[in-house]
């Protein structure tokens, strides 16, 4: 008889947990306002629906369900929320704004948590003259993504995406005939090396043209590392640091993109103060106010600017590398 009280007990308490709660927004417009309902409340996501309402003739104007994945965690954590049943537009569920810049705001409706790394994922829907209209392609720049961005000031619309510490995607889209249209994708990708590699493409005349380059990266280089660096008056850059025991020479233009990096082996000259070294056909030597590049019987003599410069080529007479000869 005990035995069967306490299950008896154990179903209604499973009960008394599991709540069924619909939630009414309506501080996004005063034209329209919103119903939540979560199947569930036990769990951070649950089963559940979004639906947008006319205020006026209360009719309902479309529905968005969600299969287990919307996140709740949100409004549990809030008593007021909790007490009160009503939510508040900034609270992410209901989103209403312009997302084609025809100056009609859209809306976009929680769907779940299918955005990267399980972040809140819509379902958009663009205003007509006659109601409203889901736009698969608008949806589709929220579903993967961190975050869906508008820019009214470029007209442009903006997607974030990553996977892991080592990959991200930056992507920018115009709008033309009510759709989304990629005008610039940035691709970056760090290897465990001093570079991040990026692929990058720009619209241009109709067409998405492609480069490729790389960059330093930054963190991986402290003030400590840097035997000696400058600029020139175009805003190039050359910079000469040690990372463990090698030394690396890099020379960058105006955007820090790599037009060369070395480090297969260097000569320092003691009593000349300058570091030399060899690519192909040209060699260079390094001072501590210039570069001096000779090609066959050219010599180019490229001075840096004095207020841009940090550190000596006279270190390297102290500094172990193993890839460095002292002459």
């Amino acid at each position: 008889m005990e035995k069967i009280f306490l299950l008896m007990f154990g179903v209604i308490l499973n009960n008394l947990c599991f709540a069924q709660v619909t939630f009414t927004i309506n501080s996004f417009s005063d034209k329209y306002f919103g119903k939540l309902y979560v199947a569930d409340t036990i769990e951070d996501f649950s089963k559940g629906w979004i639906a947008i309402y006319d205020n006026q003739t209360q009719k309902m104007l479309f529905k968005v369900n969600s299969d287990e994945s919307l996140r709740i965690d949100m409004i549990k954590e809030n008593p007021i929320i909790t007490k009160t049943k009503r939510l508040h537009s900034d609270q992410y569920f209901v989103i209403h704004k312009d997302y084609n810049f025809d100056g009609i705001k859209d809306f976009a409706i929680m769907d779940g948590s299918n955005g990267c790394y399980g972040s809140p994922s819509y379902q958009i829907y663009l205003a007509l003259e006659n109601g409203f209209k889901h736009s698969p392609a608008f949806t589709e720049l929220t579903q993967g993504y961190c975050d869906l961005e508008v820019n009214y000031k470029s007209k442009r619309l903006s997607t974030f995406t990553k996977s892991g510490c080592c990959w991200h995607q930056y992507s920018e889209f115009g709008v033309k005939d009510n759709k989304p249209y990629p005008v610039k994708i940035i691709e970056e990708e760090y290897e465990g090396t001093l570079t991040v590699n990026y692929t990058e493409s720009n619209l241009v005349n109709g067409k998405m043209v492609t480069t490729k380059y790389s960059k330093l990266y930054e963190e991986e280089i402290s003030k400590e590392d840097i035997v000696l660096s400058f600029q020139f008056t175009n805003k190039k850059k050359m910079q000469i640091f040690r990372k463990d025991r090698t030394l690396f020479y890099v020379f960058t233009d105006n955007s820090g993109k790599i037009e060369l990096i070395y480090h297969d082996g260097f000569s320092y000259q003691i009593q000349e103060k300058s570091l030399k070294f060899k690519v192909n056909d040209t060699e260079y030597t390094i001072f501590d106010d210039r570069i001096v590049a000779k090609v066959s019987d050219k010599t180019y003599d490229m001075k840096a600017e004095a207020a841009t410069r940090l550190g000596t080529i006279t270190k390297l007479a102290i500094v172990r590398v193993d890839n460095v000869k002292i002459k």
